[in-house]
C-alpha cells in the first residue's frame, strides 16, 4: 500500500514490519521460490545476512547485489517527492540471475560482444530511472482510449507485484458495464485463467498460476489468451 506524506510513525512502523516478514516472499511469484533467500544453489555464494554478493568474477565489474521489493517498488514509497526522488533498483528481488550476470558480465562474452572496456556491467534492469508519484497513474490511458481501439490487460494470478486484485479494482473504479460476464477458459483440458470483457472495448484475463512475466510461467495458456483475443477468436 503507498503511503502519503503526513501518515503516522505506527503506520510506517507497520509497514517496516511487513517488509521483514515477507522479505523472503517472491514478489513476482508467491508461491514460487525466492531464489538467494535459502538454500539454493546461488545462495552459498559470498553471502552477505543469507542474499549473495553478485559480482563478474573476472574483471570485478560489480553490478547490482540483492535488492528488495521496496527498493523495486521506489514509487510507492515513503517520502516520494520531486525533491527527493527514489531510483529504480538493478536486480529484481527473488530472482535467479547471478548466473545470467556473471556470464554477461564475464571477459570472454564482453570481448565477444565487442564491448568497450569503458562501457559499464551489464544489469537485468535499468537503473537511473526517477519516479513520481502521481494521481492519475496510468489509469486515464484506458479512458482516452475507449471506443477507439481494443484493449488487452493480462494478470497472472500468482502475481504479487501487481497483483490481480488491485487491477481489478482499478477496473471497477473505470464503472464500465460488462459486454461478458466472467468466465473461464481452458487449455489442454484444464482451467488456465478467467477473463470477462468491458464496455470501451476493454478485456481483462487472468492466467492461473502465472506470476509477474506470465508468459514465461505458463507460455501455452498466455498464448491462448492473448492470440485468441488477439484474432477476434472464442477464448
Amino acid at each position: 500500500m503507498p503511503y502519503m506524506i503526513g501518515v503516522s510513525d505506527e503506520c510506517m512502523e507497520l509497514e517496516n514490519q511487513f517488509n521483514e516478514l515477507t522479505a523472503t516472499v517472491n514478489i513476482y511469484d508467491i508461491f514460487g521460490t525466492c531464489w538467494g533467500a535459502g538454500p539454493h544453489p546461488q545462495a552459498e555464494e559470498d553471502t552477505v545476512k543469507g542474499f549473495p554478493h553478485l559480482y563478474d568474477v573476472d574483471s570485478k565489474r560489480h553490478h547490482q547485489k540483492y535488492v528488495t521489493a521496496a527498493d523495486y517498488t521506489p514509487w510507492l514509497q515513503w517520502g516520494q517527492e520531486k525533491k527527493n526522488p527514489k531510483m529504480l533498483g538493478e536486480l529484481p528481488p527473488c530472482t535467479f540471475g547471478s548466473s545470467l550476470l556473471d556470464y554477461m558480465n564475464s571477459d570472454a562474452v564482453r570481448r565477444a560482444m565487442h564491448i568497450p572496456d569503458y562501457v559499464q556491467a551489464w544489469d537485468l534492469c535499468k537503473s537511473g530511472m526517477v519516479y513520481y508519484s502521481q494521481p492519475e497513474a496510468s489509469q486515464w490511458i484506458y479512458e482516452a482510449l475507449q471506443g477507439k481501439i481494443k484493449m488487452l490487460h493480462y494478470s497472472g494470478d500468482t502475481d504479487g507485484a501487481v497483483p490481480t486484485v488491485g487491477t481489478q479494482n482499478w477496473i471497477a473504479t473505470l464503472g464500465w458495464n460488462t459486454t461478458s460476464e466472467w468466465k473461464q477458459y481452458m487449455v489442454e483440458g484444464q482451467v488456465a485463467g478467467y477473463w470477462e470483457s468491458y464496455e470501451g472495448g476493454l478485456t481483462f484475463g487472468t492466467v492461473h498460476g502465472a506470476g509477474h512475466m506470465a508468459p514465461q510461467f505458463k507460455p501455452p495458456q498466455t498464448y491462448h489468451l492473448v492470440f485468441n483475443w488477439m484474432f477476434d477468436r472464442d477464448i
